[in-house]
């Protein structure tokens, strides 16, 4: 991950893309549907309430999130900063656009970006970083996985994600890995008794 971020350092658009994955863990239908009016800078609040869908042959459009589940996800400073450079560039794009949705990532025109064509993008970013094929929705992964070694308590992660079923949550989304493995074996030292062993 930390190779991926510093592949995508030097271009806004790309940064804030992965930072939105994996920090927030939206669907890449909820992160191509994000518009700048569903952020509250003033409490740091972003609405997830929409998704873009690409469609072979129709286009693009709009649905209702998946499930109907509208989530309100509270955003750090870092992250908040990381979109308004975002932001402050692609205003600059602008007079080169078709048409203005106020989408937070669209295409080169303005309008919804493709989700091949995010995939692609996502693609040569790995590719550029030296790392292994990662796909799009494994940021989504990374990201409760990330949450749950943190320690953040199951139902937390749940209202996170926007999954209804806490099983679809962890059979899914939230994998075990070396360092949650070597948090177990910390933890359990930290509350062991403590004895005196005998030779």
């Amino acid at each position: 991950v930390e190779k991926i971020y510093q592949a995508a350092a030097h271009d806004s658009f790309a940064l804030a893309r992965i930072d939105v994955g994996f920090t927030l863990g939206l669907r890449p239908g909820e992160v191509l549907g994000l518009k700048w009016s569903d952020i509250d800078w003033q409490t740091g609040v972003i609405t997830i309430e929409r998704q873009a869908q690409s469609r072979r042959g129709k286009g693009s459009n709009f649905t209702t999130v998946k499930q109907d589940e509208i989530r309100r996800l509270k955003m750090s400073k870092e992250q908040m900063a990381i979109l308004l450079r975002h932001r402050a560039n692609q205003e600059l794009e602008k007079a080169f656009w078709e048409e203005d949705l106020d989408l937070i990532f669209p295409n080169s025109v303005g309008r919804i970006l493709d989700a091949k064509k995010d995939r692609d993008r996502f693609a040569a970013l790995c590719r550029a970083a030296g790392v292994p094929r990662y796909q799009v929705y494994q940021m989504r992964k990374t990201c409760f996985s990330t949450l749950a070694v943190a320690g953040i308590d199951l139902k937390t992660l749940q209202t996170y994600s926007g999954h209804k079923q806490i099983t679809t949550l962890m059979g899914s989304y939230v994998f075990s890995s070396p360092q949650a493995m070597e948090k177990v074996s910390e933890t359990l030292d930290a509350v062991r008794p403590k004895i005196t062993l005998g030779e």
